[in-house]
């Protein structure tokens, strides 16, 4: 064995004795004896160096590294890197657990406001129309500031934009821990809906942005799922805390996030579309490694055009009109008032939303069998006919976030009503909109497209839930049958008008 390394090293040595006798001298500044003067000289040295010095070949290349010459782009094998595999997934789970910080966010005033209200500094009244405002300011400020996100994005790119609204989230909420009077309350829920509306259009978008063709549907699901998994959490904390202690516990995701901030990278979509190319290339082979798709390989600024403008912003407000966000975001009041037992009612909320994002998860993982148009129209349809036959809007109007007398006995119809609407709405309706948005809109008018479709969906929902008692009397005097026909409309106008985008690039799909 020590002979083999003496003959290993030797021949290393002399390798690179010949080597640099070929060189000029120039480069060295020396002159250069023959190899075997060289090894004579002084070999242990030699082959020490040589050792240091040795790199073994690089086989094999991928497209993502490009130079520019002659104004083209010519594919060339990056930089080797040891165990390079590639960290895109863990990259779209770190934005997910943003979207379970955006969730958080919004279930939190569901279990939070009745203790609030409670506390000697809190001046406002304890019925509505004043009570609501705690919880709905969170949507009408969210509203602005994802149109404001929308410019951002494309100025500041997605990295950038994620980790200021991670820790604008953060720093909201200790504002909310150590609040001692309703201005500082409210100053709190203004900077939390500020964050949620950057967080809500911002993660969906990255996401598509980095994520490969075949993954693309499961990944842009589980973005809705976590998100409908936060408010989950928000209500458990809820339950088993105070509302300074869960403010405190909900630090944890946007704090998480800001821990591994290092694995959220820019997206070498917007980093090409600026021009930016040698930056894109160390990020392509990190999300990636020696094997980067196709689809992401590196394009000239000239490549890359805004070639179709579709269904986008339709597609993204035909969830707000089957009204399912809104049990999502009361769902302790709802049941409350279906349930005789308070602890069973409370069961019943975690069961429902529960269901809901296993359900939404179950889907999004079986998108690609059973395509994006045919789930979406199957889930509008499923929830029309829920609204129209069981009539679950009539549950969703209180005037308390606690009710003093609880019902005198459980009804169990309105149960079934807003259960079916829930597993209706998570078959497509969840998460297909955002999937389609992504896909359809492409480059620069995705980032404004979204945040005009994430403005109208906050507008719409801040109006649904503030006047939730007009919406009411709309829904048994009007009857339903409006909703359901704009809401069966659109997604027969999407199946229709919609290409298939299955496993298809961005870039094919936006030709």
């Amino acid at each position: 064995m020590t002979g083999g390394l003496y003959c290993f090293v030797g021949i290393l040595a002399e390798k690179a004795t010949k080597e640099s006798a070929v060189a000029s001298p120039g480069e060295n500044g020396a002159d250069h004896t023959s190899p075997v003067q060289c090894i004579e000289q002084d070999p242990g040295e030699k082959a020490m160096d040589a050792l240091r010095n040795w790199q073994p070949s690089v086989r094999g290349g991928t497209p993502a590294s490009a130079t520019v010459t002659a104004g083209s782009v010519v594919p060339e094998s990056p930089p080797f890197r040891p165990g390079g595999g590639g960290c895109v997934t863990s990259c779209m789970l770190i934005a997910c657990l943003a979207s379970c910080a955006a969730g958080t966010t919004l279930g939190y005033a569901s279990t939070a406001a009745q203790s609030i209200e409670l506390e000697p500094w809190y001046t406002l009244e304890r019925r509505s129309p004043d009570n609501r405002w705690f919880a709905d300011l969170l949507l009408l400020v969210a509203a602005p500031s994802s149109l404001g996100t929308g410019l951002l994005l494309e100025v500041v790119g997605n990295r950038l934009t994620l980790l200021l609204a991670c820790f604008g989230l953060l720093g909201s909420w200790i504002t909310l821990l150590f609040c001692s009077n309703t201005v500082s309350l409210f100053v709190a829920r203004v900077m939390s809906g500020i964050f949620l509306g950057a967080l809500s259009c911002s993660v969906g978008m990255h996401v598509a942005d980095i994520c490969p063709s075949p993954k693309r549907a499961f990944f842009l699901g589980l973005v809705e799922a976590t998100r409908n998994a936060g408010i989950l959490l928000a209500y458990v904390l809820g339950y088993c805390c105070s509302w300074e202690v869960q403010a405190g516990l909900c630090v944890l995701p946007p704090l998480v996030f800001m821990l591994l901030q290092s694995r959220v990278m820019d997206s070498p979509q917007w980093l090409m579309r600026n021009g930016r190319l040698r930056d894109a290339l160390p990020v392509l082979h990190r999300l990636y490694g020696p094997s980067v798709p196709q689809e992401f390989a590196v394009r000239a600024q000239r490549d890359i055009r805004n070639a179709r403008l579709a269904l986008g912003v339709l597609v993204q407000l035909v969830p707000c009109l089957s009204c399912a966000q809104l049990f999502l975001l009361r769902a302790v009041q709802v049941t409350e008032a279906l349930i005789a037992d308070k602890k069973a009612a409370q069961l019943a909320a975690l069961w429902l939303l529960g269901g809901h994002v296993v359900l939404t998860v179950a889907f999004a993982s079986v998108t690609w069998l059973a395509g994006r148009r045919h789930l979406l129209l199957l889930s509008a349809v499923m929830t029309a006919m829920c609204v129209t036959v069981l009539r679950p809007l009539d549950y969703l109007a209180f005037s308390a976030w606690s009710l003093e007398e609880p019902p005198a006995e459980t009804n169990w119809s309105g149960v079934h009503a807003v259960g079916l609407l829930l597993a209706s709405y998570s078959i497509g309706l969840c998460h297909v909109p955002a999937l389609l948005v992504a896909e359809f809109l492409p480059g620069r008018v995705r980032t404004m497209g979204v945040a005009g479709a994430w403005t109208g969906r906050w507008l719409l929902a801040f109006l649904f839930v503030h006047l939730d008692g007009w919406l009411l009397a709309a829904a048994r005097y009007g009857g339903s049958f409006p909703f359901c026909a704009v809401l069966v409309t659109s997604a027969v106008a999407v199946f229709a008008l919609a290409p298939e985008t299955e496993g298809r690039a961005l870039l094919v799909i936006q030709k």
